[in-house]
C-alpha cells in the first residue's frame, strides 16, 4: 500500500499539473461601471439619423376678445438635424486546427479557444468604451464614434454656467479643439440657440464652489433624482434615467466634502450601505461615477476634471439592427488549418435635444 506522502507526491506529479488553469486576461480598464449603465442601445435602421428642432415661435398664441377676428401666422420653423447612423468596430481571433488538436488532450493546462475569444471580446468592449467617450479628430475622420463627447461640449471659458456649447470639436489636439457645427445645423446665441449645450467652467477650483455649480445645471436642466423601487427580492431596478461622469479627482472631492460636512454618513439603505467611497451622490441625488479616462487631461474636448451630466431618455447610444457583438467564423483564405472568428458591432450616440440632454462641468482648456 503506498503512504500518505507518496499519495501526495502522485498528486503533485500528476494531479497538479493536469490542472486547467486560465492566465490572467489584461483588461485595458479595471472597472466598466459607465459602460454598464450607458449601454443599454436601441437597434436602428436607415442611412441617417435625423432629428427636427423646433427654433423660434409662430406668433400665434394671444390673449383676445372672444369676438376678435382671427389672424394667423404661417413660419417656418423647424430645422433638420444628421449624423451617420453608424460606425463599425471588430475585434477577432484566429486558431490553427492542428494545434487546436494537440491541445484537446487532458494533459492541456485551458482551454486555448475560449481564452482567445475571451480576450477578442475585451478587446471590442474597450475598444467601444473609448468611442462612447469620444469625437471625430477631423473632417476626414469617417471611422470615429460620435461620443457622448460629440453632443455635451466646451462653452465659453469662465462661465459660470450657461447654454454656451453650440459648436463641437475634434480631437485634434489643438486648445481647444477646432470648432465646427453639430449635426450639421450651425448653432450661435442668435442662430438656432437651442441646439447648444450646457457649460460651466469650474476653473480648477475643486472645493464647496463645485456643489453649487452642479446645482444650478441640475435645475436648470431639470435633473431629478433616481426613484427607488424594490422588485421582489429587494433589489433596485432599472437604470438611473440621470446620471453623471467624473475623474477620481472630483470623486475625492465630494466624498471629503460630504464627509465634512456630515451629509448622508452612517446607513444609507439606497446606496447600499454607509458613506460612498467609490462614488458620491450629487446635490439632487444624482449618481456620480467615476471614469478613469477622464483622470487625464484632453486639451481638445474638455479640459481637466470634467463632470458630464447626461439625460438617458434624450441621449443614449444606438446599434445597427443585427450588429449587436455579432459573431462571424470562416476558414482562413490562405491557410486551410487557420479558422477565424470575428465579432462585428456597429454602434453610435444619438442626442434627441441637445440643449435638454446633458451638461459639461470642467476646467477649460485655455485656463491649463
Amino acid at each position: 500500500m503506498p503512504t500518505f506522502e507518496q499519495n501526495l507526491d502522485i498528486f503533485r506529479a500528476t494531479l497538479e499539473y493536469l490542472s486547467r488553469t486560465d492566465p490572467i486576461v489584461e483588461y485595458a480598464y479595471r472597472t466598466y461601471a459607465d459602460l454598464n449603465i450607458l449601454w443599454r442601445a436601441k437597434q436602428i435602421t436607415g442611412d441617417t439619423l435625423k432629428g427636427f428642432l423646433a427654433s423660434g415661435t409662430v406668433g400665434n398664441a394671444r390673449t383676445v376678445n372672444v369676438h376678435a377676428a382671427d389672424n394667423l401666422n404661417r413660419k417656418n420653423i423647424t430645422k433638420e438635424f444628421w449624423i451617420p447612423p453608424f460606425r463599425h468596430i471588430v475585434g477577432g481571433m484566429t486558431y490553427n486546427k492542428v494545434e487546436m488538436s494537440a491541445n484537446n488532450g487532458p494533459e492541456r493546462r485551458f482551454d486555448l479557444a475560449k481564452l482567445e475569444w475571451k480576450k477578442a471580446r475585451l478587446e471590442v468592449i474597450d475598444e467601444l468604451r473609448r468611442g462612447l467617450w469620444g469625437c471625430p479628430t477631423s473632417a476626414d475622420d469617417v471611422d470615429s464614434i460620435y461620443g457622448y463627447l460629440y453632443w455635451i461640449t466646451l462653452g465659453t471659458q469662465g462661465s459660470t454656467g450657461g447654454w454656451t456649447g453650440y459648436k463641437t470639436r475634434y480631437n485634434d489636439g489643438s486648445t481647444p479643439g477646432t470648432e465646427y457645427n453639430c449635426a450639421n445645423l450651425e448653432s450661435s446665441s442668435t442662430l438656432n440657440s437651442k441646439h447648444a449645450t450646457y457649460y460651466a467652467d469650474h476653473q480648477g477650483k475643486l472645493d464647496e464652489s463645485l456643489y453649487s455649480m452642479v446645482d444650478d445645471a441640475n435645475r436648470k436642466l431639470n435633473f431629478q433624482p433616481p426613484t427607488v423601487f424594490q422588485g421582489s427580492e429587494g433589489e433596485v431596478s432599472g437604470p438611473p434615467k440621470f446620471v453623471s461622469f467624473t475623474s477620481n479627482n472630483v470623486i475625492k472631492v465630494m466624498n471629503a466634502l460630504n464627509l465634512k460636512l456630515n451629509a448622508n454618513v452612517g446607513p444609507q439603505p439606497s446606496n447600499n450601505g454607509y458613506f460612498p467611497t467609490t462614488g458620491p451622490v450629487l446635490p439632487g441625488g444624482i449618481p456620480l461615477i467615476y471614469v478613469d479616462l477622464f483622470d487625464v487631461n484632453n486639451v481638445s474636448i474638455y479640459g481637466e476634471d470634467p463632470i458630464i451630466g447626461i439625460n438617458q431618455d434624450l441621449m443614449y447610444p444606438v446599434v445597427l439592427k443585427g450588429w449587436d457583438f455579432t459573431l462571424t467564423e470562416q476558414d482562413n483564405s490562405v491557410n486551410h488549418l487557420n479558422h477565424d472568428m470575428f465579432v462585428d458591432v456597429c454602434p453610435q450616440t444619438w442626442c434627441e435635444q441637445r440643449d435638454r440632454a446633458g451638461y459639461m462641468i470642467s476646467n477649460h482648456p485655455e485656463n491649463l
